[in-house]
């Protein structure tokens, strides 16, 4: 995926998928509002999960200050999440409907 692919949906290659109800209420799997204002640390943790072969997905909304990045490494078949400081944690206990590996 590479930094210079942020904005873009990773459901955007693939065209919408009508069959699915979701419900993020019209907003994207990755708002550009929040990939815009990562922070240094996030941005590394980022780089460095996609050079390892880990997709971004989702990012997952509590409120506007609480997300949590959720990616995808298909040769792996598991998550990763990384937290508002950069943090990640490989194998988290979230669950996640079966679109996210639609993807």
């Amino acid at each position: 995926m590479g930094i210079r692919h942020l904005f873009q949906s990773p459901h955007e290659e693939n065209g919408p998928t009508d069959e699915i109800s979701d419900r993020r209420s019209n907003q994207e799997p990755i708002p550009k509002e929040i990939m815009l204002s990562l922070t240094q640390d996030q941005l590394i943790s980022l780089e460095t999960l996609e050079f390892f072969g880990w997709e971004l997905q989702f990012i997952r909304r509590s409120d506007p200050n609480n997300c949590l990045f959720v990616f995808w490494h298909r040769e792996y078949n598991d998550y990763a999440c990384m937290d508002e400081t950069g943090d990640v944690t490989i194998e988290p206990e979230i669950k996640v409907r079966d679109i996210a590996k639609a993807s």
